[in-house]
């Protein structure tokens, strides 16, 4: 049987490891393998982080949270609602500006 490895911090964005957030709670502890699971209060950044094998999915607590973005070379801007869902896809540079 294949022994599978820890899904920690390490293996995310980067996004959680930004100075500015507060962490609350995250999976880290639970050895958890194919899932990495946070909760933080994120201040305003921009910031580019390196693609990953794995999606980021983000749910919003709060909202409206309105979110600049890339999208390839162009930037975006949404406003997501308490609750809403967004989704970094795996494989691919993204930057929050």
């Amino acid at each position: 049987m294949l022994q599978r490895t820890p899904f920690l911090v390490g293996e995310t964005h980067g996004i959680l490891s930004r100075p500015e957030n507060a962490v609350r709670a995250s999976s880290d502890r639970f050895g958890w393998t194919s899932l990495y699971a946070s909760m933080q209060r994120e201040l305003p950044y921009e910031g580019r982080f390196p693609a990953v094998k794995d999606q980021l999915i983000v749910q919003h607590i709060d909202g409206p949270v309105t979110i600049d973005r890339l999208n390839g070379d162009s930037a975006e801007r949404c406003a997501v609602p308490a609750g809403g869902l967004h989704l970094f896809p795996g494989g691919l540079d993204s930057a929050s500006v």
